[in-house]
């Protein structure tokens, strides 16, 4: 989770600035080869313009308060996504693996995924002086199809997965997972196998949509930044230059 201060987020007190997650790809150093997993934040670019600078990070042991300045943060153009190098993994224990974990297009079709399947988010706590997450569950309702307009990226019409699920203040950048249960009768004729992983990052959550006739009203429909949106921030030039400094500085 982010939070406003360091103090925030050792102690959590007071409400998170927004949620993140981990993703965790392959880096090869040029000089010998060697591989390395790097580890990156990901989350809306809102919630670091909302002073989310420090963030508390679950690892196998204790928890770890990471301070993220500004300029450390790769923003993208029209998307509300916003990306930052932690570095070599180092304990973390909810790391999403960019290259098995994603719900790519190739994975959903060959699943039949379309409306109405089931998702869940890792949000903000239920106390307000809590920083241990908590589920939540819904349902596809549309695809990213239909381009939305987003009023904190200047009005740029941008691709959003819609989800019949329950968002409040404080769930920015909650990621989201797609859920096939093993056995699943897909409707094409097939049915998942019992030992076949049907779950996969689906995007993050990027606010909800207010009721029609309240818009004060929260109308229970998440916004979803869908992952290959995430891909193309993952592969932006100055992130890709980040990571490779500093795998060639690794000794």
């Amino acid at each position: 989770m982010l939070f406003g201060s360091q103090e925030q987020a050792a102690n959590a007190t007071g409400p998170p600035t927004g949620v993140g997650c981990l993703l965790q790809r392959k880096a090869m150093r040029a000089s010998d080869k060697r591989e390395f997993q790097l580890v990156y934040v990901l989350t809306n670019s809102h919630v670091v313009s909302g002073g989310g600078r420090w963030a508390k990070i679950k690892t196998t042991t204790d928890p770890v308060v990471e301070e993220i300045s500004p300029e450390g943060w790769v923003h993208a153009d029209v998307d509300d996504l916003a990306i930052a190098l932690l570095g070599v993994n180092a304990g973390y224990e909810y790391v999403i693996d960019f290259e098995s974990m994603i719900a790519t297009d190739e994975k959903m079709h060959l699943l039949n995924v379309g409306y109405g399947d089931d998702v869940a988010a890792v949000g903000s706590g239920g106390e307000p002086n809590s920083w241990q997450p908590i589920m939540r569950f819904g349902n596809i309702s549309s695809w990213p199809i239909t381009k939305m307009t987003d009023g904190r990226k200047g009005g740029h019409q941008v691709e959003q997965f819609l989800v019949e699920m329950r968002s409040r203040g404080g769930d920015s950048g909650s990621p989201v997972f797609l859920w096939v249960s093993p056995g699943s009768w897909r409707g094409n004729g097939m049915m998942t196998g019992y030992d076949q992983p049907g779950q996969g990052f689906l995007g993050i959550v990027c606010g909800h949509l207010m009721a029609n006739d309240d818009a004060s009203r929260n109308s229970n429909v998440s916004m979803v930044v869908p992952y290959s949106r995430i891909t193309a921030l993952f592969n932006d030039s100055q992130l890709l230059e980040r990571g490779a400094d500093l795998v060639a500085a690794l000794p």
